[in-house]
């Protein structure tokens, strides 16, 4: 039971003469005060070295009883201390006689619900609240990118009931020892200069300050990254800091304005809008000048979505803000691809923290919120206890501790949904056994059969009645049972090549390809980029007809220095598609066997100029001048819609007339097309060009023929950022792809909002 703690303690001593206590003969005493009982029943022990949280717990006495003492530094200490105390009475055979002296090494550990795409309940929240405070997590920041109020309708106050939800959140994160900390996130809209829109943001922080709230964040993330009204250029200035001192200024004129004279003494928690990455820049030296300079900064590490934390990525992260750092893990989320979930523990966190400016973690979860459990629990043992920390065995508890008497049921599947990062192969271990099994390795083919059995029957067997984990899982249970069988059904033909007679071959060889048709139905993601190739490679040598392995579809994406959030974003929508993408670095070259280009803004005109003469289509929203697509061009801001003028056309996706392309006002780039463009779209204020297409053959505005087809694009700098494209942006992107790629194009790919 001891090896089972969720989260693990620091120091376990455990008594020498192995005493047992049988759980319902223990006296508890419990106590904070430095002169409570508690105390002075450990008076071997010193309060004063127990940090915030912390706690002793002591268990004496023998089979026909003893006494619990739980010792600690705060209120928050002794919530943690039963906790602790509720597990090791769990145990059968009594409670072992044992010293356990515990500290979070983190003081903020938690979640920040974030991500975009449909929201949690206020049933998910509440039961999350109460997880919580089961594993040691003690911060809610409640963030839901679809909440309107929160984002772009942040002056407008809570209509009652959403306020009374709030509300009703407060008081169970209370319950359970977890701060609630509500942000808001103004820039989209806010002018930065204007008195009055600092007046609105504390007024709305007072209506939900009405309802309980005592803890406030501000985020600036997923903005446009420069200021697009004239007064706050006047005031912030023009350069490359501007931005960064507006938004620095925004959150002091909050804290000294609001939390200050509410006596709120937590320091202030911010995004900024340069997040992730560990260099500084111009927003960073901008935001320095006016950010409060006890202020939280939420930084997702050296990129959005991480594979690893470094000491050094949070040393030089913290040198450049200048401010004490809670990290943002974009772990274990999912809505750049809702067809995955990310089961499996934490990986590649530092232990290395020690006087570090780490302070904290919030951990953005997925969509779907009872899994997402599956994955916390194990952020949560690291924030508690990262030098002890091990993936594995954190994973193990986790399975125990969220799933229960589910666990078996769903244990295959989270195996098989446990890689991180996003890029990480499915499963390294199935992974390895499909190409070993068809270079005729028999182990390999053994191994493969005996592990996609076992998934074959994932949830198949299961007798306690449903929960909100497995009807969450469902869907990922049924694809992961027809994946798992048309791989098990390979395995068996590959075997049976060579042994069986042809007629007997052709009836498995139809069964399985029948077997591979129900798991192709499924959107869901259960081992798609492992077992459809492994299937297709082994009806091919069973000579199935019409069969081919699926050519790999490569997209090159040329992006600068530091990609932008878009540029991530085109990349995790390209791969769910199934293509190949490479980001390609400054400097770097474009593969033989391309089939498309994509040039952001980003890209530098040496790399573009080096794609100009490519026989490859190329779709284009940056260096039009460069790529001879247009005589002039620039971009418009503020914009969140344009004009489909020729709605017949395919790049029009079926839109006509006023398009919204952006959930807020965004950057649109447009280019001066030669007359042999055909022209589909345009700005809808003055009519420039934002989106038409060159032909191969034809001629560009450079005076040059067209090697391939050309697309001039109306992404901006921020490209498929998700906060900022809107669903009609997309379809006209998905447009321009499918057109582009020709046969190449995937048909009936499914979209989801992210």
């Amino acid at each position: 039971m001891l090896d089972d703690l969720l989260p693990t303690p620091h120091v376990v001593h455990g008594d020498e003469s192995g005493a047992r206590v049988p759980a319902d003969r223990i006296t508890l005493v419990v106590g904070h005060a430095p002169g409570s009982e508690a105390w002075r029943l450990l008076a071997d022990e010193h309060p004063e070295a127990l940090p915030p949280e912390g706690y002793i717990l002591r268990v004496s006495g023998d089979e026909s009883g003893g006494r619990a003492v739980i010792a600690a530094a705060d209120e928050g200490g002794l919530f943690r201390g039963r906790g602790t105390l509720a597990q090791v009475r769990a145990e059968p055979a009594g409670v072992p006689a044992l010293t356990i002296r515990d500290a979070p090494t983190l003081s903020r550990r938690g979640v920040v619900e974030g991500f975009y795409g449909p929201p949690w309940s206020h049933a998910d929240r509440v039961e999350f609240l109460r997880f919580a405070g089961r594993v040691g997590f003690n911060e809610y920041v409640y963030a839901p990118k679809d909440d309107t109020y929160h984002r772009e309708n942040w002056r407008e106050p809570y209509p009652a009931a959403l306020l009374g939800e709030i509300a009703e959140l407060v008081a169970e994160a209370e319950r359970n020892r977890v701060r609630f900390v509500y942000a808001i996130s103004p820039a989209l809209s806010m002018r930065f200069a204007e008195r009055g829109e600092h007046e609105a943001l504390a007024a709305k922080a007072q209506q939900l300050w009405s309802a309980g709230v005592r803890r406030f964040a501000v985020l600036f993330d997923d903005v446009p990254g420069e200021l697009t009204h004239a007064a706050d250029r006047e005031r912030f200035g023009a350069d490359a800091r501007a931005t960064g001192r507006a938004h620095g200024f925004a959150a002091a004129v909050f804290e000294e304005e609001f939390l200050r004279a509410h006596h709120v003494p937590d320091p202030l928690l911010i995004c900024p809008t340069d997040y992730a990455g560990c260099a500084p820049s111009p927003y960073r030296e901008g935001l320095r000048e006016t950010l409060p300079e006890d202020a939280l900064v939420l930084w997702t590490g050296s990129d959005i979505v991480v594979g690893e934390v470094t000491r050094r990525d949070i040393d030089e992260a913290a040198a450049s803000y200048g401010r004490r750092l809670v990290l943002w893990d974009n772990f274990p989320v999912n809505d750049f691809d809702r067809s995955r979930l990310f089961l499996g523990p934490l990986l590649g966190r530092t232990t290395d923290l020690a006087g570090s400016a780490l302070v904290g973690v919030a951990s953005n979860p997925m969509v779907e919120a009872a899994p997402s459990h599956l994955a916390l629990a194990t952020v949560a043992d690291w924030a508690w206890n990262p030098e002890t920390y091990v993936p594995a065995d954190s994973a193990r508890r986790a399975l125990g501790a969220v799933a229960g008497r589910h666990a078996a049921a769903v244990e295959a599947l989270v195996a098989v949904s446990s890689s991180w990062p996003p890029s990480a192969p499915q499963s390294a271990h199935i992974g390895a056994l499909a190409p070993a099994a068809l270079g005729g390795d028999a182990d390999a083919l053994a191994g493969l059969e005996a592990a996609l059995t076992l998934l074959a029957r994932a949830g198949e067997d299961e007798q306690a009645p449903p929960s909100p984990l497995t009807n969450a899982l469902r869907p990922w249970l049924a694809a992961a049972r027809d994946a798992a069988d048309a791989g098990a059904r390979a395995c068996a033909l590959l075997r049976h090549m060579g042994e069986e007679h042809e007629q007997a071959l052709v009836a498995e060889r139809e069964a399985l390809a029948r077997a591979q048709e129900r798991a192709d139905a499924h959107y869901q993601n259960v081992l798609r980029s492992v077992l459809p190739d492994f299937v297709r490679e082994v009806l091919v040598r069973a000579g199935m007809a019409g069969m081919s392995v699926p050519a790999h579809r490569h997209v090159a994406v040329l992006v600068g220095g530091n990609p932008v959030p878009g540029d991530r974003d085109l990349s995790e929508r390209l791969t769910a598609r199934g293509f190949d993408v490479d980001l390609v670095a400054p400097g770097g070259a474009v593969r033989e066997d391309t089939d498309l280009i994509i040039v952001s803004p980003n890209a530098g005109a040496a790399d573009a100029r080096a794609v100009t003469d490519a026989a490859v289509p190329l779709l284009a929203w940056g260096r039009f001048d460069t790529l001879g697509l247009s005589s002039r061009s620039g971009e418009v801001l503020g914009q969140e819609d344009i004009a489909v003028i020729d709605d017949a056309h395919p790049l029009a996706a079926g839109a006509s007339g006023t398009v919204r392309v952006y959930r807020g006002p965004g950057m649109v780039s447009w280019g001066r097309v030669g007359p042999h463009a055909e022209i589909v779209a345009t700005t809808s204020t003055n009519g420039l060009p934002v989106i038409a297409r060159y032909p191969a053959g034809s001629t560009l505005a450079s005076g040059r023929r067209a090697p391939a087809d050309r697309v001039l694009f109306f992404l901006g700098t921020d490209g498929l950022a998700p906060w900022l494209i809107a669903p009609e942006g997309h379809e006209l992107f998905t447009a321009a792809v499918n057109l582009l790629c020709g046969e190449l194009a995937i048909t009936g790919a499914r979209h989801t909002e992210a």
